[in-house]
Protein backbone atom coordinates (compact mmCIF):
# COMPACT_ATOMS: atom_id res chain seq x y z
CA UNK A 1 0.00 0.00 0.00
CA UNK A 2 1.34 3.23 -0.98
CA UNK A 3 2.04 5.76 2.65
CA UNK A 4 2.00 9.63 1.81
CA UNK A 5 5.61 10.97 1.38
CA UNK A 6 6.36 14.18 2.32
CA UNK A 7 7.46 15.45 -1.18
CA UNK A 8 8.93 18.57 -2.88
CA UNK A 9 5.65 19.68 -4.67
CA UNK A 10 7.89 21.88 -6.96
CA UNK A 11 10.30 19.15 -8.08
CA UNK A 12 7.08 16.71 -8.46
CA UNK A 13 5.71 19.48 -10.43
CA UNK A 14 8.99 19.99 -12.59
CA UNK A 15 9.42 16.30 -12.70
CA UNK A 16 5.55 16.23 -14.23
CA UNK A 17 6.37 18.66 -16.63
CA UNK A 18 9.48 17.35 -17.99
CA UNK A 19 9.23 13.66 -17.27
CA UNK A 20 5.91 13.16 -16.63
CA UNK A 21 4.63 11.37 -19.99
CA UNK A 22 7.33 8.46 -18.66
CA UNK A 23 4.88 8.21 -15.08
CA UNK A 24 8.32 9.70 -13.29
CA UNK A 25 6.07 12.56 -11.25
CA UNK A 26 4.19 9.22 -10.21
CA UNK A 27 6.94 7.00 -9.19
CA UNK A 28 8.10 10.59 -6.65
CA UNK A 29 4.74 10.93 -5.21
CA UNK A 30 5.33 6.92 -4.45
CA UNK A 31 2.47 5.74 -6.71
CA UNK A 32 4.04 2.69 -8.51
CA UNK A 33 1.51 0.84 -10.27
CA UNK A 34 0.22 4.54 -11.50
CA UNK A 35 3.64 5.10 -12.30
CA UNK A 36 4.06 1.87 -14.55
CA UNK A 37 0.92 2.55 -16.21
CA UNK A 38 1.49 6.16 -17.36
CA UNK A 39 4.83 4.69 -18.27
CA UNK A 40 3.29 1.98 -20.66
CA UNK A 41 0.87 4.35 -22.38
CA UNK A 42 3.40 7.47 -22.49
CA UNK A 43 1.44 9.66 -20.35
CA UNK A 44 -2.22 7.88 -21.43
CA UNK A 45 -1.05 9.41 -24.93
CA UNK A 46 -0.26 12.81 -23.65
CA UNK A 47 -4.04 13.80 -21.81
CA UNK A 48 -3.05 11.77 -18.44
CA UNK A 49 0.67 13.90 -18.11
CA UNK A 50 -1.89 17.31 -18.59
CA UNK A 51 -4.24 16.72 -16.24
CA UNK A 52 -1.66 15.30 -13.74
CA UNK A 53 0.56 18.94 -14.51
CA UNK A 54 -2.66 20.45 -13.63
CA UNK A 55 -3.23 18.56 -10.64
CA UNK A 56 0.24 18.76 -8.81
CA UNK A 57 0.45 22.80 -9.55
CA UNK A 58 -3.29 23.24 -7.90
CA UNK A 59 -2.13 21.16 -5.16
CA UNK A 60 0.52 22.91 -3.95
CA UNK A 61 0.77 23.82 -0.44
CA UNK A 62 -0.48 27.71 1.24
CA UNK A 63 3.34 28.34 2.34
CA UNK A 64 4.90 31.62 1.01
CA UNK A 65 7.80 29.89 0.19
CA UNK A 66 6.04 27.36 -1.86
CA UNK A 67 3.76 29.89 -3.71
CA UNK A 68 6.88 32.27 -4.71
CA UNK A 69 8.35 28.85 -5.91
CA UNK A 70 5.79 28.06 -8.35
CA UNK A 71 5.88 31.68 -9.29
CA UNK A 72 9.56 31.11 -10.05
CA UNK A 73 9.25 28.20 -12.37
CA UNK A 74 6.41 29.77 -14.45
CA UNK A 75 2.99 29.67 -13.35
CA UNK A 76 1.31 32.80 -13.57
CA UNK A 77 -0.78 32.93 -10.97
CA UNK A 78 -0.90 30.84 -7.86
CA UNK A 79 -4.69 29.87 -6.16
CA UNK A 80 -3.88 27.72 -3.01
CA UNK A 81 -6.46 25.18 -1.61
CA UNK A 82 -8.90 25.57 -0.74
CA UNK A 83 -10.14 27.12 -4.01
CA UNK A 84 -11.70 30.77 -2.97
CA UNK A 85 -14.49 30.99 -5.95
CA UNK A 86 -13.59 34.65 -6.56
CA UNK A 87 -10.33 34.40 -6.54
CA UNK A 88 -9.93 31.63 -9.37
CA UNK A 89 -12.81 34.17 -11.35
CA UNK A 90 -10.56 37.01 -11.02
CA UNK A 91 -8.04 34.60 -12.12
CA UNK A 92 -9.95 33.51 -15.20
CA UNK A 93 -10.47 36.90 -15.99
CA UNK A 94 -7.38 38.52 -15.71
CA UNK A 95 -5.00 35.96 -17.59
CA UNK A 96 -7.43 34.99 -20.43
CA UNK A 97 -9.06 38.41 -21.41
CA UNK A 98 -13.00 37.70 -19.86
CA UNK A 99 -15.40 40.32 -19.22
CA UNK A 100 -17.74 38.47 -17.07
CA UNK A 101 -21.67 39.50 -18.35
CA UNK A 102 -24.23 38.77 -16.14
CA UNK A 103 -27.80 38.22 -16.74
CA UNK A 104 -30.34 40.87 -15.79
CA UNK A 105 -34.12 40.47 -15.83
CA UNK A 106 -34.91 42.74 -19.32
CA UNK A 107 -39.34 42.66 -18.40
CA UNK A 108 -40.78 43.93 -15.61
CA UNK A 109 -42.83 41.52 -13.00
CA UNK A 110 -46.28 41.47 -14.71
CA UNK A 111 -49.22 39.35 -11.92
CA UNK A 112 -50.72 37.11 -15.15
CA UNK A 113 -54.02 37.45 -13.28
CA UNK A 114 -54.23 41.13 -12.96
CA UNK A 115 -52.86 42.20 -16.51
CA UNK A 116 -55.13 39.76 -18.24
CA UNK A 117 -58.55 40.82 -16.13
CA UNK A 118 -57.58 44.72 -15.68
CA UNK A 119 -57.06 45.10 -19.86
CA UNK A 120 -58.79 44.16 -22.84
CA UNK A 121 -56.72 41.47 -24.89
CA UNK A 122 -55.53 43.52 -27.81
CA UNK A 123 -54.33 40.79 -30.56
CA UNK A 124 -50.76 42.18 -32.73
CA UNK A 125 -50.88 42.58 -36.44
CA UNK A 126 -51.49 38.93 -38.21
CA UNK A 127 -47.54 38.70 -39.15
CA UNK A 128 -47.00 39.06 -35.93
CA UNK A 129 -48.97 36.26 -34.80
CA UNK A 130 -48.02 33.71 -37.32
CA UNK A 131 -44.00 34.68 -36.37
CA UNK A 132 -44.70 33.81 -32.57
CA UNK A 133 -46.41 30.74 -34.18
CA UNK A 134 -43.83 29.57 -36.30
CA UNK A 135 -41.31 30.11 -33.49
CA UNK A 136 -43.52 27.90 -31.26
CA UNK A 137 -43.87 25.45 -34.10
CA UNK A 138 -39.79 25.42 -34.15
CA UNK A 139 -40.04 25.39 -30.21
CA UNK A 140 -37.49 28.35 -30.02
CA UNK A 141 -38.25 28.92 -26.46
CA UNK A 142 -35.70 32.02 -26.60
CA UNK A 143 -36.76 33.47 -29.52
CA UNK A 144 -40.54 33.49 -28.53
CA UNK A 145 -39.52 35.75 -25.30
CA UNK A 146 -37.31 37.88 -27.90
CA UNK A 147 -40.16 38.28 -30.11
CA UNK A 148 -43.04 38.87 -27.29
CA UNK A 149 -40.60 41.57 -25.78
CA UNK A 150 -40.12 43.30 -29.43
CA UNK A 151 -44.31 43.31 -29.59
CA UNK A 152 -44.18 44.76 -25.87
CA UNK A 153 -41.91 47.67 -27.10
CA UNK A 154 -43.84 48.24 -30.22
CA UNK A 155 -47.04 48.45 -28.54
CA UNK A 156 -48.13 48.80 -24.56
CA UNK A 157 -51.29 47.81 -25.36
CA UNK A 158 -50.27 44.40 -26.58
CA UNK A 159 -48.75 44.05 -22.77
CA UNK A 160 -51.95 41.49 -21.59
CA UNK A 161 -51.33 39.15 -24.99
CA UNK A 162 -47.35 39.12 -24.51
CA UNK A 163 -47.97 38.47 -20.60
CA UNK A 164 -49.91 35.32 -21.58
CA UNK A 165 -47.42 34.21 -24.08
CA UNK A 166 -44.39 35.17 -21.62
CA UNK A 167 -46.18 32.78 -18.94
CA UNK A 168 -46.58 30.04 -21.15
CA UNK A 169 -42.77 30.48 -22.42
CA UNK A 170 -41.84 30.24 -19.28
CA UNK A 171 -42.94 27.10 -18.12
CA UNK A 172 -41.80 25.28 -21.96
CA UNK A 173 -45.87 24.99 -22.94
CA UNK A 174 -45.58 24.62 -26.21
CA UNK A 175 -48.99 23.43 -26.96
CA UNK A 176 -50.54 25.84 -24.56
CA UNK A 177 -48.53 28.70 -26.83
CA UNK A 178 -49.96 27.12 -29.59
CA UNK A 179 -53.36 26.69 -28.81
CA UNK A 180 -53.55 29.81 -27.56
CA UNK A 181 -52.39 31.45 -30.80
CA UNK A 182 -54.56 29.41 -33.11
CA UNK A 183 -57.45 31.19 -32.73
CA UNK A 184 -55.64 34.49 -33.35
CA UNK A 185 -54.47 33.10 -36.66
CA UNK A 186 -57.82 32.42 -37.57
CA UNK A 187 -58.97 35.46 -36.76
CA UNK A 188 -56.53 37.41 -38.66
CA UNK A 189 -57.17 34.77 -41.72
CA UNK A 190 -61.05 35.95 -42.08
Amino acid sequence: MNEPRNVNWIFALLMSVFFGTLGVDRFILGHIGLGLLKLITFGGFGVWWLIDVILIATSASVFDKNQQASLAVGCNAFLPKPIQIDTLFESLQHYLGLEWIYEGTTAPKINLEETLTASPMVIPPQEEVTTLFNLTMMGDIQAIQQQVEKLEHLNESLGPFAAQIRHFAKGFQIKKICEFLEPHLKKGAN
